[in-house]
């Protein structure tokens, strides 16, 4: 009864009047009313076994390999014991080298050692009491999870665990066919449900990615609980139920994962936009639900919510996931910046700190003091949605129609891993063939009709899916990487699924009800013209906001490209001498792959540094700055006189000196050292006229590794007019690179003020 109270408001009406009104029979299909039959719980059973079976063999096979499926399984695990034991979400650190540490360190088939059941004051280094990690309170669920789900099974282990995620991902893709029966035949949702259930990746992810795949049960809930906010007729009972679900549903996934709170405002904009006959109708109703809604997880998690607004999480993984290392996997077109070539959080923090103190005048750096972290942060992203409007939307955008098959691209590099698992061969022989060569217009055009589908029967509905589309697949611009390929998936599924049921439709009622459907339809077009003629001018109004994002983009760019000669007013010493090639050895402490092609690209170029960059003297001259934890940045500027030259792109390697090293290491490929990353690189500056040209470059002084000096060739040493540093950093970004033409004129004819490359890509092109 339950399913067909999700799935219809009256299935026998909308069935039985197939032969009186055949084409009501096809806009059923645009009211969203289904319904469930047996057949329907057959399949829900069968998929959910099926897809538990899959996952938890495919699962024993990944962590017989090593894989983990548990992030932050040593400090998550502290509290899942605390669980286990029935003391609450409590923290305690274990000694080293003792039974608790060895448990929360070991394989996934070591079970709990004697001992474990209680924490002791000699197993703890700390006294057993709250959390002290702040982080860690944005997991309380996945925390929580881990340890009753140890209840369950008896006994703390981690093998155990591989059955919980597969459970986990088979309930998922039960609530994927439930949310796909919406507005699709069992055929479709049952083929879309496997997809997403037996794709190679989403398969991979969710078994050994269990702190980001837990999300997609919330999201896809959240998903259904729209689906049934979509039917216009609510009952109080249905109010009151949905609105006690909704709550409880934000409140358990806030501890998995908090991004997928993004869906709220659109299930409350939903109770009013389609809830009643009218916007304003049924308001009793709609204030209800949105008060239910909001007040139960904001009562429950009271405790939990100021912990978790003390750290700039939110700041910190926006910045650093907006780097190109991430960006340019979705072929974004032309971007005009470069806030930090890799997806780092030593760079972030290193950015983070250096704005702080030249900004703001707040020397504490993060980790001591987050809240100057994330005001920092937080004014240089407005700054950065000032200046680069347009490419962030293109950013976007492109996340939009590349995520899925960049994603699907990106899934190659796994196959290597798990050659040697029969099921998981199995699951990526029945999804990759399917999904390997979809190009992206394809995936566009599925989201496009899906949106025109739904306009000819409400010009609201589509205007609501498009927005609430935009920012759900734009979003994930920010970080972009293939743990999110599950997300791209879902909802490309659902609207092939809805766009083919739609095509279905049409074709069995001109098939057998042709007449009155031309007759029915006839009288309806007047009204559906005007909805898709207002969806069609809402297409070209997003194109007139793009181009005028572009136009602000160019002038506002430009304008700052020519305040920057009045910031310098220090000329830098430039010291030259001739540079040997880097020996391979030392270039494969951070390389395992080609460095053949290095020798006979840099034979002849000399080496450039600046003493008055030196690390001991910036320290004199900026005490207050934040030098001991991360580190502190700077700018170095150099003019480039290209008026004569006849080179048609500088190439420049930058260089640090590794700690702990005896000569400087030159275009490192982002890796950890020492667990962190270095920030070395080789730029490809283009020249696209005769100009002269400045080259704005964020530098690096830390703990690990500190600028040493740039490296580049005779010819362009001899169009090097000179090296600045900036005397008012406030008044200018923060490690932002910018190499561009000076006059004004020229400036439109770059089409991207640089391109970066680095050795690891261009050999990746060449394999």
């Amino acid at each position: 009864m339950i399913f067909k109270t999700l799935c219809c408001r009256d299935a026998a009406t909308t069935c039985n009047s197939i032969k009186s009104r055949p084409a009501h029979h096809f806009f059923a299909l645009l009211k969203w009313q289904r319904q469930w039959t047996g057949i329907d719980t057959v399949l829900l059973a069968v998929i959910v076994f099926f897809v538990f079976m899959v996952s938890a063999g495919t699962g024993y096979y990944l962590h017989d390999s090593g894989y983990y499926g548990f992030w932050y399984q040593h400090s998550l695990g502290h509290m899942a014991v605390q669980v286990y034991n029935r003391e609450g979400l409590k923290y305690a650190a274990p000694s080293a080298g003792s039974k608790l540490e060895r448990f929360l360190l070991s394989g996934p088939y070591v079970a709990a050692p004697e001992g474990i059941k209680r924490i002791t004051p000699q197993e703890s280094t700390t006294k057993s009491g709250p959390i002290r990690d702040p982080i860690l309170y944005q997991y309380y669920g996945l925390a929580y999870a881990l340890g009753l789900w140890w209840k369950f099974v008896g006994y703390p282990s981690w093998t155990e665990l591989i059955i919980g995620i597969a459970l986990f991902h088979a309930i998922t893709i039960g609530l994927c066919y439930i949310l796909l029966r919406q507005f699709s035949g069992f055929v479709l949702s049952t083929l879309s449900a496997l997809l997403l259930g037996l794709n190679h990746v989403m398969l991979y992810f969710a078994l050994c990615n269990f702190r980001d795949s837990s999300r997609l049960l919330f999201i896809v809930a959240s998903f259904l609980l729209l689906a049934i906010l979509l039917k216009p007729f609510f009952s109080w009972k249905r109010t009151i139920v949905s609105g006690i679900a909704g709550g409880l549903l934000l409140f358990i996934g806030m501890g998995f994962r908090s991004d997928f709170l993004f869906l709220v405002p659109f299930i409350i904009i939903a109770v009013f936009l389609f809830h009643g006959k009218s916007i304003w109708g049924a308001w009793l109703h709609k204030a209800i639900f949105s008060v239910l809604l909001l007040a139960i997880p904001f009562i429950l998690s009271a405790t939990l919510i100021p912990k978790t607004t003390k750290i700039p999480n939110n700041q910190h993984v926006t910045y650093i996931g907006l780097s190109p290392e991430l960006l340019d996997v979705l072929s974004a077109p032309n971007p005009h910046y470069y806030w930090g070539r890799w997806y780092s959080d030593i760079f972030g923090f290193v950015a983070g700190n250096t704005i702080s103190y030249q900004r703001y005048n707040l020397p504490n750096e993060m980790p001591n003091k987050p809240e100057n972290y994330a005001k920092a942060l937080n004014g240089e992203l407005v700054r950065l949605a000032y200046y680069y409007p347009y490419d962030l939307s293109m950013s976007a955008l492109a996340c939009i129609f590349n995520g899925t098959v960049k994603a699907q691209q990106q899934a190659e590099s796994l196959f290597k891993m798990t050659s040697n698992m029969p099921f998981y061969q199995a699951a990526r022989i029945f999804s990759k063939g399917l999904l390997e060569h979809i190009p992206s217009w394809v995936v566009a055009g599925v989201i496009f009709l899906f949106l025109i589908c739904n306009a000819c029967f409400s010009y609201r509905r589509f205007l609501f899916f498009l927005i609430m589309g935009m920012l759900f697949l734009g979003m994930y611009a920010i970080q972009f990487s293939l743990r999110h390929y599950y997300f791209h998936l879902l909802l490309p599924c659902v609207c092939a699924a809805f766009v083919g049921t739609f095509i279905w439709r049409l074709i069995f009622t001109l098939l057998h009800f042709r007449k009155k459907a031309l007759q029915y339809w006839s009288n309806a077009m007047p009204r559906i013209g005007s909805r898709l003629g207002g969806a069609l001018l809402t297409f070209s109004l997003l194109g007139i906001i793009l181009l005028g994002l572009k136009i602000w983009q160019n002038h506002v760019l430009a304008v700052e490209i020519e305040r920057i000669p009045g910031l310098l007013q220090t000329r830098l010493t430039i010291k030259t001498s001739e540079n040997t090639s880097i020996p391979e050895d030392a270039a494969n402490v951070i390389f395992k792959r080609d460095v053949k092609n290095w020798e006979d690209i840099r034979n002849g170029n000399v080496f450039l540094t600046f003493p008055a960059l030196g690390e001991e003297v910036l320290k004199a001259k900026n005490p207050r700055a934040p030098w001991n934890t991360w580190g502190y940045g700077e700018y170095l500027v150099c003019y480039f006189d290209l008026t004569k030259s006849d080179l048609s792109e500088i190439p420049i390697w930058v260089h640090y000196q590794l700690k702990g090293q005896s000569r400087p290491l030159a275009i490192l490929n982002p890796t950890y050292l020492n667990k962190t990353r270095d920030f070395s690189e080789k730029l490809e500056l283009p020249i696209s006229t005769r100009d002269t040209y400045v080259m704005v470059l964020p530098i690096y002084f830390g703990n690990i590794s500190s600028f040493c000096g740039i490296e580049l060739s005779k010819e362009a040493r001899k169009s090097l007019a000179g090296a600045f540093v900036f005397d008012a950093p406030a008044e200018m970004f923060a490690h932002v690179f910018i190499w561009s033409p000076i006059s004004r004129k020229n400036f439109p004819k770059l089409n991207r003020f640089f391109t970066l490359q680095d050795v690891f890509q261009l050999n990746n092109k060449n394999l």
